[in-house]
């Protein structure tokens, strides 16, 4: 709870990944040197690998649930073999936090990779339909403008697969919503923003009785990033962009007590950011 807000997370998946082939610019130094302070949530020492979780994060304000990113989705086509047409209980996981598909009210994607959007959709008699049907879906207008534009491009490299099965049928039934900078949806959330690791990702502010929140979708998959900010994975597509936009997001948690919650942070999936120079430290947890 962070003042009347209720939060709670929605897994998909747990999965370790080789730093060597995610990140870009981190040596197995800087890895081996931050490796003790990681913990077993953040990377495994007898493999080497770094530990990424996919989830969704689910808001109870007093007006609205509110879904933050919906993964990689069951029965996708997806070029990387990992994520191809997979099967998770995750509609069932949301029903453990007392939660229906029926009861969502706004869906939110802070920026349209395929591990964002994929529960935005469900196959249904052989056809994409929204998972949410009652639900309106808050896209980024930069965000889709660009996603658009790839999926329609000589070479989409899987993107033509993703906008078809994942955000065209939200488009059609009439449930897409663009917005911009600064779109607050209630009182409470306020979406900004933060471009680099796609031209159009957002964050989320969440706010209520003098606390805050930052949902920053993939400003940071992992902890290591805090210590070494400059550090991007090869999915941000303006590698100089994604640092600033992680440096100030960061200086504003560390500066004012804010907690982050990210997309792909192994367990407990938030925590606080404190100064270490010209860099930082992520705190597990500490609500």
């Amino acid at each position: 709870m962070i003042g009347e807000l209720q939060i709670d997370r929605v897994a998909e998946y747990a999965l370790p990944f080789p730093p060597q082939d995610f990140f870009v610019g981190l040596s197995k130094d800087a890895l081996n040197s931050e490796a003790g302070s990681l913990g077993p949530d953040y990377f495994d020492k007898t493999s080497g690998m770094v530990l990424l979780s996919s989830h969704s994060w689910v808001i109870r304000t007093k007006h609205h649930n509110v879904l933050i990113d919906t993964c990689v989705g069951n029965h996708k086509k997806r070029l990387i073999p990992a994520f191809n047409q997979i099967e998770t209980p995750y509609l069932e996981r949301l029903a453990a936090v007392s939660l229906s598909p029926d009861d969502i009210d706004f869906v939110i994607c802070t920026h349209l990779h395929f591990d964002h959007i994929g529960w935005n959709t469900k196959l249904e008699n052989g056809r994409w339909v929204p998972t949410f049907s009652k639900a309106r879906y808050l896209f980024g207008s930069r965000e889709f403008d660009n996603t658009q534009s790839l999926a329609f491009s000589p070479e989409p490299h899987g993107e033509d697969v993703i906008y078809k099965d994942s955000i065209l049928p939200v488009a059609e039934s009439g449930q897409m919503v663009l917005v911009e900078d600064g779109y607050a949806l209630d009182d409470n959330l306020v979406m900004e923003a933060a471009p680099g690791h796609t031209p159009g990702h957002m964050v989320v502010r969440a706010k209520a009785h003098g606390k805050t929140v930052l949902f920053v979708g993939d400003l940071i998959y992992h902890p290591i990033q805090t210590r070494y900010p400059e550090v991007n994975t090869i999915f941000c597509a303006d590698p100089q962009l994604a640092v600033a936009t992680r440096r100030r997001y960061l200086g504003e948690c560390a500066d004012n007590g804010h907690l982050l919650a990210a997309a792909h942070l192994g367990a407990p999936h938030y925590g606080r950011i404190s100064r270490d120079g010209d860099a930082f430290r992520f705190h597990p947890g500490h609500e």
